[in-house]
């Protein structure tokens, strides 16, 4: 949790994020980027939203986990969507095990401890 969190913050920080083109610029590069996805415009509308929902996602998801209740299986939803959505657009397959393994003892921390729980 405290790795979505410093990312969230971090990006808060950058100019290209705050200005939303950050995902579109990822996106365009050879290295993570989408192939023909590249040749569209980086300051799509949507690659403008995704860009900050992900930095809303990484901000608010350890608020999510840590306040648990009703809000603990939306947020595990929207975490797995989120990095199979990174594996498949940028090919980091390997955020998808190593994060989501650690959601099973987070959900049993949240479930145990959460302050809606």
């Amino acid at each position: 949790m405290l790795a979505y969190f410093v990312s969230g913050a971090a990006k808060l920080l950058g100019d290209k994020w705050l200005r939303g083109e950050a995902v579109g610029q990822v996106l365009s590069t050879r290295e993570y980027g989408l192939g023909r996805a590249g040749l569209y415009e980086t300051r799509h509308v949507v690659l403008i939203l995704a860009t900050w929902a992900t930095i809303a996602f990484e901000v608010t998801l350890p608020a999510l986990f840590v306040l648990g209740g009703p809000l603990l299986w939306p947020a595990v939803a929207i975490g797995i969507s989120f990095h199979l959505g990174v594996a498949l657009t940028m090919g980091l397959n390997r955020f998808v095990i190593s994060f989501i393994a650690a959601y099973p003892s987070v959900i049993w921390a949240s479930s145990s401890y959460g302050l809606l729980s």
